[in-house]
């Protein structure tokens, strides 16, 4: 699986800007689904009904519960053979890339005060697939490999930081303006955003004209 920090902070990861990313369902749509219950199914991956778990001040539905086995054969025709680390599910009511829930890793940490988001790329094509939110980890060495250990290891595009107060306020601020699919801006996207910034606003030199 991928670990380590310096894969998970590198680069802006599967090739483009994921906040530009297209998305699947209108935030109205989705919304809607979440209201009558069909955003996702009552029952999901490991065959148990979905729980309802209460964590960083987070509803969580949980879809994938720890402990359970997944076993199959993969895009590339591997056999893969996954223990679920952590329980794994999503916010209801906030609009993923994929069309549904936002998805979470609920980790242990209680006392964890920063989120750490994964970009997922497409294990076949390296692009752009969605975010991943792990809540509940002490680093950012023990989200990507607890991430890790549930994808492979080309899924894992970049992995940024952002304090838990400041990851709840964009869901908030999401909440109340849903436009496009929710994608949580991380400390590291700030500072490059800031940088282009600067850079776009720095005065262009006119060329030194040659000597004759």
């Amino acid at each position: 699986g991928a670990s380590g920090s310096a894969t998970a902070a590198g680069g802006m990861g599967c090739g483009f800007d994921p906040r530009r990313a297209p998305h699947h369902m209108t935030p109205s749509d989705f919304i809607g689904a979440a209201a009558n219950g069909t955003a996702r199914p009552a029952r999901h991956r490991d065959g148990q009904p979905v729980s309802i778990i209460e964590t960083h001040g987070f509803t969580v539905h949980i879809d994938r519960h720890a402990g359970t086995v997944y076993e199959g054969v993969g895009a590339d025709g591997r056999p893969f053979r996954v223990v679920q680390q952590v329980p794994y599910g999503f916010l209801p009511g906030v609009l993923g890339d994929d069309g549904e829930g936002y998805d979470v890793y609920a980790g242990p940490r209680q006392d964890a005060e920063r989120v750490y988001v994964v970009t997922q790329c497409r294990a076949a094509t390296g692009h752009y697939d969605e975010q991943k939110a792990m809540l509940g980890f002490e680093s950012a060495e023990a989200a990507a490999t607890c991430y890790g250990a549930h994808t492979a290891p080309a899924m894992l595009g970049r992995m940024g930081s952002l304090p838990l107060d400041a990851f709840r306020a964009q869901v908030e601020a999401w909440r109340a303006n849903p436009t496009g699919p929710f994608r949580a801006e991380t400390d590291e996207d700030a500072a490059e955003l800031a940088a282009l910034d600067e850079i776009e606003a720095a005065p262009v030199s006119e060329p030194v004209p040659e000597a004759a």
